[in-house]
C-alpha cells in the first residue's frame, strides 16, 4: 500500500463543465461556523479591499491597469479561501463524507494544497489565469442557495468566474486546470493528442452549425442550427430533445423526464456507474470507503491528502527544492535527481 494516493478527493479544484472529451468550456454561532469565520472574512476583506480606492490623503489618480489587477487575488491563496465557500455547500448538499464544516475545512485545506493548488499557480506564473475576487464572493452568495441538484460541478453556474483565463483564441490548452486559460468568448477544444487550443464561441441566439465553425458557449448546444441553453440538473428534459447540461442524463421520475446526475453515496454504500463517492472516500470495488488525512494509517485506505508513506501514514508531500524518492511525494508531481522538481502545465509547454 505504499505511495497510494486518491487525487480526486476534493473536486473542487478541477470539476466543472470541463469534462467534455472534444470541448471544454472557458468554470449564537455554532462551533462550525466559528471555524470558518476567519478564512471567511478572509474573503469578505478581500473583495472589499478589491473593489475600492486608496482615499486617505494618498494619491487617488491610480490607472486602470492597477484598478483591475487590485481584483485579483495570489493563487496562493485559493484552497484556504475556497474551502470557506465550499464546505458550508458541501455539508448541505452531502457531498464530502463529513458531518460538519469543521471536518470538511480539515479535509479540504491539505487535499487541495497537496494535488492541485500547485497547478493553480504554475498556470498562474504564466500570465494565463488570475483568481478574482468578485468571483470567490459571487460563488459564496450562490452556494448558500442553489439546489444541490442545479449544481453538477463546483467551478460551474455562479463559481464559475473564480478563475479567469487570459488566454486568446489559438492558444494551446488541455485538460482540468489547463482549460481554465481560455479568456470569454472562447473555450477549450482538446484533438486526438489530448491537448488543445482556444477556439472563439457565439450566444445563445446566434446561427451554428454541426462542423463547430460556429461553436455555442458552455451549457449550450447547437440544435436546429441555432445556440440554445442546455436544461439543467434538475430541469425537464425530452429524451429526444436538447440535450442536458454535461454531468447529466435525461431521465424518467415521478414528475416526468428531468435532467438528474448520477447521485451521491456515503461510505459504505454502493457506487459506480449507479452512483458517485461523497469526496473523502473513493469507490474500492463497488463500495464507497473512506480516506485518510495526514498523519492517518493508509495501510487499507488511501489518503485523501498527502501520500501513503512507507509507514503506512499519510504524510504531507515535499514542497519544489525539497527531497523525494518519488514523483508521489511532490506537491508538483515532479522529482528529478532526488528532489522536488518545478510543476509541468504539460499542455502549455
Amino acid at each position: 500500500m505504499v505511495h497510494k494516493i486518491i487525487i480526486t478527493a476534493i473536486c473542487v479544484v478541477s470539476c466543472s463543465t470541463n469534462t467534455k472529451s472534444t470541448t471544454i468550456p472557458a468554470r449564537a454561532a455554532s462551533t462550525d461556523t466559528l471555524a470558518e469565520t476567519e478564512i471567511a472574512q478572509d474573503i469578505d476583506s478581500q473583495s472589499s479591499r478589491a473593489g475600492r480606492q486608496e482615499t486617505n490623503g494618498a494619491d487617488t489618480s491610480h490607472d486602470d491597469n492597477s484598478t483591475q489587477e487590485s481584483q485579483f487575488l495570489e493563487p496562493e491563496q485559493y484552497c484556504e479561501l475556497a474551502a470557506a465557500v465550499f464546505c458550508p455547500y458541501y455539508v448541505r448538499c452531502s457531498r464530502m463524507a463529513v458531518n460538519t464544516e469543521s471536518e470538511c475545512l480539515a479535509a479540504f485545506i491539505p487535499a487541495c494544497n497537496s494535488r492541485f493548488e500547485p497547478t493553480y499557480i504554475a498556470v498562474a506564473r504564466r500570465g494565463q489565469l488570475k483568481l478574482s475576487s468578485a468571483g470567490l464572493s459571487a460563488c459564496k452568495a450562490h452556494l448558500t442557495n442553489v439546489s444541490c441538484e442545479k449544481q453538477i460541478f463546483d467551478l460551474d453556474l455562479g463559481c464559475a468566474d473564480m478563475w479567469v483565463g487570459t488566454a486568446p483564441e489559438g492558444t494551446p490548452c488541455g485538460p482540468g486546470i489547463e482549460s481554465f486559460v481560455c479568456a470569454a468568448g472562447t473555450t477549450c477544444v482538446i484533438d486526438t493528442s489530448l491537448c488543445g487550443t482556444c477556439q472563439s464561441t457565439v450566444i445563445n441566439g446566434t446561427l451554428c452549425d454541426a462542423d463547430n465553425q460556429a461553436r455555442c458557449e458552455k451549457n449550450s448546444h447547437c440544435y436546429n442550427g441555432v445556440c440554445v441553453a442546455r436544461p439543467g440538473g434538475g430541469e425537464p428534459c425530452e429524451p429526444s430533445g436538447i440535450p442536458c447540461v454535461l454531468g447529466t442524463s435525461c431521465v424518467e421520475g415521478n414528475a416526468g423526464y428531468e435532467c438528474m446526475a448520477r447521485p451521491w453515496a456515503a461510505p459504505g454504500e454502493a457506487c459506480g456507474q449507479q452512483a458517485q463517492c461523497q469526496y473523502k472516500s473513493e469507490c474500492i470495488g463497488g463500495i464507497c470507503a473512506h480516506t485518510s488525512l495526514i498523519g492517518e494509517p493508509c495501510e487499507n485506505q488511501s489518503c485523501a491528502a498527502g501520500y501513503c508513506a512507507n509507514t503506512n501514514t499519510c504524510q504531507e508531500m515535499q514542497d519544489e527544492g525539497e527531497p523525494c524518492s518519488s514523483p508521489i511525494q511532490c506537491r508538483t508531481s515532479v522529482c528529478t535527481s532526488g528532489a522536488c522538481g518545478p510543476r509541468i502545465t504539460t499542455c502549455l509547454e
